[in-house]
């Protein structure tokens, strides 16, 4: 009898045994299937939603406040940032290593993200293929939107521009009304002590300025119409400036309808690739 409990408690445990061992093995087997299934090169869709989350990354850190939104009506373009411009250089970096490090590391690739021309803090921005929205740190001027080919125009027909300066102001010169003009312009100003919100009818292809001077004898300079520019000029664009002092902005440029199949991305002057054996994606931070 006990001979016999003794064949079958063995029994058991040789097959507990067997047991473990199988779900050992299978376990080992999976591992290895998810390690070569990892390291096998992706597809190109795959790379590309990768470039993509990062970009919509960089796009964030860089110009947090920027859209486009179209509909039958045309199609706006709103900003808003500090002037002069102000960024944080080490997330950017940060954001990079993370990139190139461990994101690479978990997708067995070679991620690269060139951020050279932005680490100074200064953007030159593609807005839809057909725009350029510049804003710059510690340089004049502090920000423009314009056309991209020399002697281009935005055709908006309105802009609304909103200022906020941290100063007491000795005299604001506003824009000189011109009843013909067919860009209308709504500016809110604030400082420390004062406020206005006026409308405006410019001329798009004349230099309007809107000028605030300081008690400090700092100075602030908004251009809607035409802008001069490293030697080329605009039509229909802003652009402004603060000489020693500091502030917020914000702008909304209404422009007619664009063609449906025509590009509604943001795109930043960071060049991105991905390589992962035969696949091989390279594309601008865009959002």
């Amino acid at each position: 009898m006990n001979a016999r409990k003794g064949f079958v408690f063995s029994l058991i445990a040789i097959s507990f045994m067997m047991l473990l061992i199988l779900m050992a093995v299978t376990m080992a087997n999976e591992y290895r299937e998810n390690e070569r299934v990892a390291a096998e090169p992706v597809p190109n869709s795959f790379a590309a939603a990768s470039l993509d989350n990062v970009g919509n990354l960089v796009a964030g850190l860089l110009l947090p406040s920027a859209s486009i939104t179209r509909d039958d009506n045309g199609t706006v373009i709103s900003v808003s940032d500090s002037l002069p411009r102000q960024m944080d250089a080490s997330q950017l970096s940060d954001l990079r290593y993370y990139a190139e490090g461990q994101l690479a590391g978990l997708q067995h690739a070679n991620i690269s993200v060139n951020t050279t021309r932005v680490e100074n803090g200064s953007l030159d921005v593609r807005m839809m293929d057909n725009f350029v929205f510049q804003s710059m740190m510690n340089m004049s001027p502090a920000m423009v939107f314009r056309g991209m080919a020399n002697g281009s125009s935005t055709n908006a027909t309105n802009y609304t521009v909103t200022i906020l300066v941290y100063d007491y102001n000795s005299g604001i010169t506003e824009f000189s009304n011109d009843p013909g003009g067919t860009v209308n312009v709504t500016v809110r100003y604030s400082d420390i002590n004062a406020s206005l919100e006026k409308s405006y009818s410019l001329n798009p292809s004349a230099a309007n300025h809107f000028v605030i001077n300081y008690v400090s004898g700092g100075k602030a300079d908004i251009v809607i119409g035409r802008v001069a520019q490293d030697g080329s000029y605009y039509d229909d664009a802003l652009w402004m400036n603060l000489t020693n002092e500091t502030g917020s902005y914000s702008f909304s440029a209404q422009l007619p309808p664009r063609p449906a199949n025509s590009s509604g991305l943001i795109v930043f002057p960071v060049q991105m690739s991905y390589t992962q054996d035969g696949v091989r994606k390279t594309a601008n931070a865009s959002r």
